[in-house]
């Protein structure tokens, strides 16, 4: 019975007495016959949808039609208010808006349904060649999709195709971890058809789109040590769908990025030191030690002094000949400073000139990938070609300025060549007053020998100096870095902990910084394994060699690790063969952090749960991934629930869930069929595993329709075409005429 109104019930006052007639008709009613937003909206049940239904026994669905007076007006009602009926074309259809007047009705100008094409799918069916599966297709609605069956029907298995013909890689990782059916060995292949015309394919594993899929079991091994993993993936993509956290953990990404990659820099600096300090150190000892070389300057000085007194020097002629000797030296020095420079300033020239725009190319490409916009945008495209050109230019010009200082050194080694001639011709004079100038000679090429040799050790003194210095002050670079990369972890903890990214239904989440041990064994198999696990690692692990990790103190049990490691301990354990002490340092600092979340509801943890609770609260969090809009895959997420709570808060969640993402769900429950008002039932059913329920043609058989499909046909041949969905839903499902009733009896239909 449908009740016509002209007014705005929402503002009538429904305590007077004179309104006890038509609230009468109204609870009498099956549906409002109005457009009015406001009346739709009070009938509805408006903000208090429980006082509503306790004074009109019922939510009332609102229908309209377009009240034409004209033929032009015919389908055409006054502002667009067109009534949208999600059913079958038939009466028992047009019933479903009493029994579910939320979600099968609608008054608006456009259609309610308004999920992406692509992201829907439209049909499926098996391609066998040996007739164990029929290849008819198996039509699916954008909404709600149930598969129910007897034991053994098939039903697992038609979920499993349809994923993995669509994302294997998504369909492997979830069976492996769920330890779940795989159904190996049928010759076949197995065609999605999207409502936009697109094909996924099980032999084709290349074009892939996402869904998520949930094979049966799987929600429990989250909660488990081996799906920990898994969870904490679910929880940040969950916690990902607000913006400010989703920007956080950008920035915060990058930060850890950055970190790792400075301390991986600050690592090969260290070692790159260490390597030059060594060869600096070897050529010191080659060379000799500095005192002994200092006592042989003194002795050849002392040598040559008595052979110029023995060959008569005056004191004017004794400073003639050492400022002469000088002289001589500083010009054979300097001629050598500009032979090398100009050697120098060829090759750099060469190098740039050859590998100039090389260089500039590999930097343009690297920065690229540095800028979040689209590549191809003009003001990228346009930003870098001014780089590259401008870097070219200068390029060009710096080389133009090595050839016009190339071209004045000719003329440089010129003088200096000259200087020198000079020189030698006026120390020649007071060489021949020595009688033993041979002697001479060659006792001042020994003693430019040696004090070449000192120089060159006082060199090397100051640069180990340097390189001790530059040490010290990257290891403390490294060991600020990963105090910094621990601190950005531990920002993680505190931001999750913002009241505004926690969910509703008393679920709340937390994160702690955790250590992976398998990460860190990365390091500790970098040594012997026969000796003491604490003489290596300290008490960062316990006498049994369980890692003890504390976010606050952990840096420095690491420094302290490295310290034992330069100073070569003793007590450590030898390195394994061919792992050199910079492998050793770069696992020892490498990035061992993850950020472990825990879930609770009502104050207990996910892990102290009962596994129906579990399961629930679980589910709840991969439906609250409302942002993703692919199609979600479902296998019995009944398991371990008890019916009430099937009824009073799994079917809400589905519910809500439905309106934003397609849902294909195997189930045993009448009441995820029934009471979550599946838009399309997918029938199941083996032949031969009962009798009486033999199917027409094939061992595999499937049919599918809505919940007011209701008929039966004892004329027809196959258990699937003999009655509606209806029937085969009371049929195979327990509690399912229940189910139906219950769901009658609750907006008012007798």
């Amino acid at each position: 019975m449908g009740l016509p109104t002209d007014e705005d019930l929402s503002r009538v006052n429904w305590n007077s007495q004179g309104h006890s007639i038509r609230k009468t008709l109204i609870k009498q009613a099956h549906f409002i016959f109005s457009s009015n937003p406001a009346t739709c909206n009070f009938f509805s049940g408006g903000s208090d949808k429980d006082r509503f239904v306790s004074e009109f026994g019922a939510i009332k669905p609102c229908l309209w039609g377009s009240d034409a007076h004209h033929f032009e007006k015919m389908f055409a009602p006054d502002k667009g208010r067109h009534t949208w009926i999600k059913a079958d074309a038939t009466f028992e259809g047009l019933k479903q808006v009493i029994y579910d007047p939320g979600s099968r009705s609608r008054i608006q100008e456009t259609s309610p349904q308004q999920k992406n094409s692509y992201q829907t799918i439209d049909c499926v069916r098996f391609i066998d060649k040996n007739n164990t599966f029929s290849d008819e297709y198996i039509h699916f609605n954008p909404d709600l999709n149930t598969i129910i069956g007897g034991k053994s029907s098939g039903k697992s298995m038609l979920l499993y195709h349809i994923a993995k013909a669509i994302n294997p890689a998504e369909v492997d990782e979830k069976v492996r971890l769920a330890k779940a059916s795989e159904y190996k060995g049928f010759d076949i292949d197995f065609e999605v058809v999207w409502s936009n015309g697109d094909l996924s394919k099980l032999s084709d594993v290349i074009s892939t789109k996402p869904i998520t899929y949930i094979p049966q079991l799987y929600i429990n091994h989250l909660a488990e040590e081996d799906g920990k993993s898994q969870l904490n993936e679910l929880v940040k993509s969950i916690l990902m769908q607000n913006d400010d956290f989703k920007s956080f953990t950008k920035n915060q990404e990058q930060k850890i990025s950055d970190t790792h990659e400075k301390i991986n820099g600050t690592i090969s600096r260290i070692y790159r030191l260490k390597e030059s300090y060594k060869s600096l150190a070897k050529d010191s000892s080659e060379i000799g030690t500095k005192s002994a070389i200092e006592e042989e300057i003194k002795r050849l000085q002392a040598a040559i002094l008595a052979l110029r007194e023995k060959a008569g020097f005056s004191e004017q002629e004794e400073r003639a000949f050492n400022h002469l000797n000088s002289r001589k030296g500083s010009l054979e020095k300097r001629h050598k400073t500009v032979s090398d420079a100009a050697i120098f300033l060829k090759q750099l020239s060469d190098s740039l000139t050859l590998k100039g725009d090389y260089l500039v190319d590999e930097l343009t490409e690297t920065v690229k990938l540095d800028i979040d916009a689209p590549k191809h945008a003009r003001i990228v495209t346009n930003s870098l070609a001014e780089l590259q050109a401008g870097l070219k230019l200068e390029i060009e010009s710096y080389v133009s300025k090595i050839a016009l200082r190339h071209q004045k050194t000719p003329s440089t080694l010129a003088r200096l060549d000259s200087r020198l001639k000079s020189t030698e011709q006026a120390i020649t004079p007071l060489l021949e007053k020595i009688k033993e100038q041979k002697a001479l000679e060659v006792i001042r090429e020994k003693l430019k020998s040696e004090e070449a040799k000192l120089k060159r050790i006082t060199e090397i003194e100051h640069r180990l100096l340097s390189i001790a210095t530059d040490g010290k002050a990257l290891r403390e670079d490294l060991y600020q870095s990963f105090g910094e990369l621990v601190i950005t972890y531990t920002e993680y903890v505190k931001e999750i902990s913002r009241p505004e990214y926690q969910l509703e239904e008393a679920i709340n989440i937390s994160a702690n910084v955790a250590f992976s041990s398998s990460k860190f064994d990365q390091f500790v198999k970098s040594f012997d394994g026969r000796g003491n696990l604490t003489n290596l690692v300290g008490d960062l692990a316990d006498s049994e060699g369980n890692y003890i990790f504390c976010p606050e103190t952990h840096a420095q049990k690491i420094f302290y690790i490295d310290e034992k490691i330069r100073r070569k301990d003793e007590k450590l354990p030898s390195a394994k063969k061919g792992t050199t002490e910079e492998d050793i340092i770069r696992k020892l600092y490498s990035d061992c952090f993850y950020i472990n979340y825990s879930v609770s509801y009502k104050e207990d943890q996910i892990e102290t749960m009962s596994p129906g609770k579990r399961g629930l609260v679980l589910l709840n969090l991969i439906l609250h991934l409302s942002n993703a809009s692919h199609p979600i895959l479902i296998d019995q997420p009944e398991d371990n629930l008890d019916n009430r709570t099937i009824y009073d808060q799994l079917n809400d969640f589905i519910r809500d869930r439905k309106k934003k993402r397609q849902i294909i769900m195997v189930t045993h429950n009448a009441n995820l069929v029934v009471a979550a008002d599946a838009e399309c039932v997918i029938v199941a059913n083996q032949d031969g595993q009962q009798r009486c329920f033999e199917n027409e043609k094939f061992k595999f058989e499937y049919c599918s329709g809505s919940l007011e499909n209701s008929f039966e046909d004892s004329n027809k041949i196959g258990i699937l075409k003999k009655q509606g969905i209806r029937q085969h839903v009371c049929q195979i499902l327990e509690g399912g005429i229940l189910a139906f009733k219950e769901r009658e009896l609750k907006y008012g239909l007798k």
